[in-house]
C-alpha cells in the first residue's frame, strides 16, 4: 500500500493565507510576519496552547478548533519560519523548534507550555518539549496528533521528490510542465494552479508561491532526516481510529520506545478529517479533558 507525504497533512491549511496576511499587515505594519506565532484566539485566561503546523506549514486548519474551545481557552499557531516572511527555510526539526519556542518566549516568557501538533507538527512539538525541557520550563501538556516520525517507517512507503517544483506540483496535484528553466516552470505551475480555483488562496503573488514551493521542501527535508531521542516526560498520543496508514504500523510499538509515559486516545475520522465538521467536537474534548 503506498503512502504520500499527500496523506501526511490537509490542503486546507494553506487556504486564505493570504487573505489573512493581507489583513496582518494592515493591522500591525512591518512587524505582521516578524514572529512565527499567529493569533488563533488570544482571549482568555487560561494557559494557553500553542499549535505547530503540518507539513504545509501554515496553522490556520486548527481555526475550527480554536472556535470550539472554552472561551477562556487563549490558542496560538505557530507558522513555519520562511513560509511568507523571506527568510530563508530551515531543513532541520531542531532549528525550527528552536524559533519556535524563541518566539514564544519573546512574546509570553517561560510560561507553562500547553503544545500541540497534528501531522508533521506532532513532530515538532516533540523537538520543542526536548528542547524546552532540557531549558528549564515547565511542559504542562504534550498533545501528538495522529504521526509518526519518518525514520520509523519503510522509505519505500514513502513518496519522496527531489525538486521543490516536482514536490509541490505532488502535493497541490497541479500540473508540472518540466524543463530546465525553474522560473518559467514557476510562472506556469502558479498560473495553472492559480487558474484552477483549488488548493490556493485567491490573491497569493507569484513571490508568495515560490516562497511556498521552497518551504515545503525544506520541511519534507526536515521531516526525513529527523531522527527523534526518547523523551524522559510524558505525553499523549492521538491517533485517527479510521487512518488506513495504521492498518500497516503499529503506533503503540512505534511511540513507546520514544514517549514510555504515554497515554493514547483514539477518535473517530481519517487523517485529514479530524478537524473537519463531522469530527472537530470529538478532537476538541481531546483538548478539554487534561492530563
Amino acid at each position: 500500500k503506498q503512502i504520500t507525504l499527500q496523506n501526511l497533512f490537509k490542503l486546507k491549511s494553506i487556504q486564505n493565507i493570504a487573505q489573512t496576511l493581507d489583513e496582518q499587515t494592515e493591522e500591525n505594519g512591518d512587524n505582521a510576519v516578524s514572529t512565527c506565532l499567529i493569533d488563533l484566539k488570544p482571549d482568555g485566561d487560561a494557559v494557553p496552547w500553542f499549535m505547530a503546523p503540518p507539513i504545509g506549514g501554515s496553522p490556520l486548519c486548527y481555526l475550527p478548533l480554536s472556535q470550539t474551545l472554552a472561551h477562556d481557552q487563549p490558542i496560538y499557531g505557530l507558522q513555519t519560519p520562511g513560509l511568507w516572511d523571506g527568510r530563508t527555510p530551515y531543513e532541520r526539526v531542531k532549528d525550527i523548534a528552536a524559533v519556535y519556542l524563541a518566539d514564544i518566549e519573546q512574546r509570553f516568557g517561560r510560561v507553562p507550555l500547553r503544545l500541540a501538533g497534528w501531522s508533521f507538527g506532532g513532530i515538532m512539538i516533540f523537538e520543542m518539549a526536548q528542547q524546552a525541557q532540557k531549558a528549564g520550563w515547565a511542559i504542562e501538556d504534550l498533545l501528538i496528533i495522529d504521526t509518526a516520525p519518518m525514520s520509523t517507517f519503510d522509505d519505500s512507503v514513502f513518496d519522496y521528490m527531489p525538486d521543490e517544483l516536482a514536490f509541490t506540483a505532488h502535493i497541490l496535484q497541479a500540473a508540472d510542465p518540466g524543463g530546465d528553466d525553474r522560473n518559467k516552470r514557476l510562472e506556469a505551475m502558479y498560473h495553472a494552479a492559480m487558474a484552477s480555483g483549488k488548493n490556493l488562496p485567491p490573491g497569493l503573488s507569484l513571490q508568495q508561491f515560490d516562497s511556498l514551493t521552497r518551504s515545503l521542501m525544506a520541511s519534507q527535508i526536515a521531516y526525513r532526516s529527523f531522527e527523534p531521542a526518547p523523551f524522559p516526560g510524558s505525553g499523549r498520543l492521538v491517533i485517527a481510529r479510521d487512518n488506513p496508514q495504521w492498518d500497516d504500523h503499529d503506533y503503540h510499538a512505534i511511540w513507546q520506545p520514544l514517549l514510555r509515559d504515554m497515554t493514547i486516545t483514539l477518535i473517530p475520522g481519517e487523517h485529514n478529517t479530524l478537524f473537519d465538521d463531522e469530527n472537530i467536537a470529538t478532537t476538541t474534548a481531546v483538548f478539554t479533558g487534561l492530563k
